[in-house]
């Protein structure tokens, strides 16, 4: 993430009165590239692989409190935990809420991520912040942490501008945002798939309008979701000993042609419900059968 250049002055600010112009710059004031390094330095030193985030939502909630947000840790369980903070409006507007996750895919060790992640840990695949002059690197240094820490840098500058609001502003921060079951040494096996999202909504943290940070470059409107399908290719049991004198039907090698047809269609299928802002897509993420014995 990109956390030293110099802040300057906010542009885009086409169509607002004088006034909100005036609250606008008075945040921007209160942005600075060193605090926003500051953030992300300590979002990427505090681990917070999907099931075990309770160490960050602390941090993040003690940050957003020490600033006047009135702030809180939510625990799901002991090791999983949402962050959430509420700058009270004068009750007249909307709500609006900032959320971002604040778990990563990969643990950081090479016990869990070796070899699938690739043959060893880079130096960005690891929960430490290094800090290369404008440039933060380290696990979630970009996604998610990088969108968390500007929803952190965003919240505290309107709450030391002394902004006044109408409706609420919320900076919320969800555990679990992966889209990727547990981790074999979760107690939970629903410790992904937006859990923490469903938890802040379920327990009274909603608003009447959200921005979720997320990668991009531009303002996105609509979403593709998210689903998943297991597809069973069945066989007949053989030996290879008798295989020209028994029924062959092998499961691995039709499965092969059931991934290499998907693989196509998987690309045919963008193109035809490509729109808006989203392009969906699709892929074989896992093979599993045979019978090594």
């Amino acid at each position: 993430m990109n956390a030293g250049k110099p802040v300057h002055e906010p542009s885009g600010l086409s169509g607002l009165d004088e006034r909100r112009r005036t609250w606008v710059t008075e945040a921007w004031e209160h942005v600075s590239g060193e605090r926003l390094r500051e953030l992300i330095v300590g979002l990427v030193g505090t681990a917070s692989p999907t099931g075990d985030e309770r160490p960050v939502a602390e941090l993040i909630a003690g940050n957003l409190a020490s600033v006047g947000l009135r702030a809180a840790c939510q625990p799901i369980d002991a090791r999983q935990a949402n962050a959430w903070a509420r700058l009270e409006g004068d009750g007249t507007g909307p709500d609006l809420m900032l959320y971002a996750p604040n778990d990563t895919l990969t643990v950081g060790d090479e016990s869990e991520d070796v070899p699938w992640i690739g043959p060893k840990l880079r130096e960005d695949m690891r929960p430490v912040a290094t800090v290369y002059d404008d440039l933060v690197t380290g696990l979630g240094a970009s996604n998610p942490k990088g969108h968390a820490a500007c929803v952190m840098m965003a919240a505290e500058a309107i709450a030391l501008a002394g902004i006044p609001l109408t409706g609420d502003l919320v900076a919320a921060f969800g555990a679990g945002g992966m889209p990727t079951n547990a981790r074999p040494s979760s107690d939970r096996l629903n410790t992904g798939q937006g859990v923490g999202c469903s938890f802040l909504l379920e327990q009274g943290v909603y608003t009447d309008y959200a921005v979720i940070a997320k990668p991009g470059w531009t303002v996105s409107w609509d979403e593709v979701g998210l689903v998943w399908f297991e597809v069973t290719v069945h066989g007949t049991h053989t030996y290879v000993g008798s295989r020209h004198r028994l029924p062959y039907d092998n499961a691995i090698s039709r499965a092969a042609d059931v991934v290499r047809h998907l693989e196509q269609w998987f690309a045919n299928y963008a193109k035809r419900h490509t729109g808006g802002t989203v392009a969906p897509q699709g892929i074989v993420s896992s093979v599993r059968g045979g019978w090594p014995r």
